[in-house]
């Protein structure tokens, strides 16, 4: 039994959450994993920036 699976016998109603995971799991085509990517992309820039940073305790 796949997670997708298992999530669709929930008795309770879905939340955002578990919908999100669902979408994520499911299997893709090409166009949906490369606009998952940008999607992806776009929340890392908004989120972090274009910075780097490396933490290295001495």
């Amino acid at each position: 039994m796949s997670f997708v699976e298992t999530l669709d016998n929930l008795a309770l109603r879905k939340s955002e959450v578990v919908q999100r995971f669902e979408r994520l799991i499911a299997p893709k085509s090409d166009l949906e994993l490369e606009a998952m990517a940008q999607t992806s992309r776009s929340l890392t820039l908004q989120n972090f920036g274009r910075t780097m940073r490396l933490f290295a305790p001495l």
